[in-house]
């Protein structure tokens, strides 16, 4: 499996917290993101709020 460099180019909202029925909560950010000139959106999932509110423009994340 490969995965991609996308770098955050627009924070959608703010973070919220949802277990989306698993049980196990986790901070999620939605966000619009580019990876080799191709935009895209996508939710972030982090473990604590301050991991998301760490979040900024240029942020990398690997997808």
């Amino acid at each position: 499996m490969n995965v991609l460099e996308h770098y955050v180019t627009e924070i959608i909202g703010k973070p919220y917290y949802h277990d989306y029925g698993s049980g196990n909560f986790k901070w999620w950010l939605k966000v619009k993101a580019v990876c080799y000139g191709h935009e895209c959106e996508s939710t972030l999932m982090f473990n604590t709020k301050e991991e998301a509110d760490r979040v900024q423009l240029g942020y990398m994340f690997l997808s």
